[in-house]
């Protein structure tokens, strides 16, 4: 059984630990990653292979650790019926896409062991500050190319309705061509810089801030309040929550708002689509209660409204709120198994705890917890912020 600081570091675990860090620097490409019209990203293939050699490596060793054997748990349990769920959905009538839905199944599979196995890896001392200096290096990207970049040089996503993008203008979308998918990457890696206790990375910090402020994503500003208010040391809290509101208060007057509906902080069109959104999930739901339609089958059943000129319409396959998506795909009892994996990640550790409350409440308005990107982050996040110098797993 190998130890996660046994000396020397062998090829294999260099190998995994160059991936690694590759894949931080690569995740500000956002959708530039995305291979033709397809729902695969370059990172997926990537993933697949650090997971199978972290699987080689630590063996069962996840599953037997005092720290990671509830979560290892967890993530077994909730696959473990998506599958089930999945096999159930064949014979469901009028849906062609089992292939592509099981596409998806594997790569929800994958990224989950990832985080699993990631968890235990990168207690391993030699790790942590290589991947603490990709992630500021990362998040500065994110900085540059969300709210620099795109923000003052293409603000407007209106050219690209045609594929599919909503027409955000004058918000920060960065690469990922979503406000809500920057802010939510802004908000992982911004959480995880504060919990890493490195000053050099809590310089960034602010302009993290700023950054996602710009985004004019009023779920994620609510879901980064709670998390402040809920996740934070209550000695802190309090003198979090005022710099965070002053600066709140000073872009909302500072940041440049030309028009659009979308930094109309007023706003009611959104609501109104998501209100629709959600009936038709919870009908959904209704019509197969126990074990949903599988996972990820929504596509066959969902009715969208794309905008004109549009060829596609990228949510297609999932509905607006995380729970619902799970709900619908893997019903009563895959939200159920979904909760706890999410309450047993929280109690891991400070960072987890902070950074599953965001993420939790900003998945009631977006499906931010199952969107890859995001996974991804949560999993490195989790990862290399889970455990300062003097804490150890097993």
């Amino acid at each position: 059984m190998h130890k996660p600081d046994a000396e020397p570091v062998s090829p294999l675990v260099r190998f995994i630990n160059a991936l690694l860090i590759g894949v931080i620097l690569l995740l500000p490409a956002g959708q530039f990653l995305r291979i033709g019209n397809s729902g695969i990203y370059l990172l997926d293939p990537v993933l697949a292979i650090i997971t199978v050699l972290l699987v080689f490596y630590y063996r069962l060793s996840p599953f037997h650790r005092l720290r990671t054997a509830p979560l290892a748990q967890a993530v077994l349990w909730f696959l473990g019926w998506n599958v089930i769920s999945f096999i159930a959905g064949f014979r469901l009538p009028g849906i062609p896409e089992h292939l592509t839905a099981a596409a998806y199944l594997l790569r929800l599979s994958v990224y989950l062991v990832f985080m699993l196995y990631l968890l235990l890896h990168c207690s391993r001392r030699g790790i942590r500050r290589a991947l603490l200096d990709a992630a500021v290096l990362t998040s500065g990207a994110f900085i540059v190319l969300g709210a620099g970049v795109q923000y003052f040089f293409y603000p407007d996503l209106r050219p690209l309705m045609y594929a599919g993008w909503d027409p955000h203008f004058a918000r920060a979308f960065g690469t990922f061509l979503e406000p809500v998918v920057l802010a939510a990457m802004l908000g992982i890696f911004g959480i995880g810089l504060c919990h890493s206790g490195s000053r050099g990375s809590a310089a960034i910090v602010p302009f993290v801030l700023v950054s996602f402020l710009a985004t004019f994503s009023r779920g994620a500003w609510i879901a980064l309040t709670g998390a402040l208010a809920a996740g934070i040391p209550r000695k802190y809290r309090l003198t979090a929550l005022v710099i965070t509101l002053l600066i709140g208060i000073l872009a909302i007057f500072l940041l440049p708002k030309p028009g659009g509906e979308g930094v109309n902080l007023l706003r009611t069109s959104t609501i109104i689509s998501r209100e629709a959104d959600y009936q038709q999930g919870i009908a959904l739901w209704l019509a197969h209660p126990i074990a949903g339609v599988g996972y990820n089958r929504i596509g066959s059943f969902k009715t969208t409204e794309s905008a004109p000129g549009s060829q596609r319409n990228n949510a297609a396959n999932s509905f607006h709120a995380t729970y619902l998506t799970v709900l619908a795909t893997s019903g009563i009892v895959g939200l159920l198994l979904f909760a706890n994996l999410l309450l047993t990640l929280a109690r891991l550790h400070g960072y987890t705890n902070t950074v599953v409350i965001f993420l939790g409440i900003l998945s009631l308005f977006d499906n931010m917890l199952l969107h890859p990107f995001v996974l991804i982050g949560l999993a490195i996040g989790s990862g290399r912020f889970l455990t300062p110098p003097s804490y150890k797993l097993g």
